[in-house]
């Protein structure tokens, strides 16, 4: 990689971590991860430290995957987010920036009891959608 091309790669990934850091003003925030569509954890900001990761993506995003290819052989569109509530009120959502999308990834946000899961879609979309812009130039 040239070195322009290296400083335009680092750039965009301080850009990404600026956006999850963005996400920490949500109430009710634990952790975020941005991952591959093959579940690898490219970036990650965690507040609540007995959140693993690791675990959570590789989990959420077979489970994300799994959907979508049942969606599909259904005769339905793929879907592009997956939930889980716990019964103690903790959530994780993940959601796909679009398989033709120019960045294909994956959000990862786990929440405590307290969040407010409109605000958080809201973000989501929000999130996804800045992060295509900015690595669609």
């Amino acid at each position: 990689m040239s070195n322009s091309g290296a400083r335009k790669t680092a750039i965009k990934a301080t850009t990404l971590q600026g956006f999850i850091l963005n996400l920490r003003k949500i109430p009710g925030y634990a952790a975020c991860g941005i991952l591959s569509s093959q579940g690898k954890v490219l970036a990650r900001d965690l507040v609540a430290t007995t959140v693993d990761l690791e675990l959570l993506g590789t989990t959420c995003n077979s489970l994300l995957q799994q959907s979508q290819d049942a969606a599909e052989y259904a005769g339905m569109q793929s879907c592009s987010q997956f939930s889980i509530k716990t019964p103690t009120g903790r959530q994780v959502l993940i959601r796909c920036s679009g398989k033709n999308a120019t960045l294909h990834f994956h959000l990862l946000v786990a929440l405590g009891e307290e969040a407010d899961i409109s605000r958080i879609d809201r973000e989501m979309d929000s999130f996804v959608d800045l992060v295509n812009h900015e690595f669609s130039q």
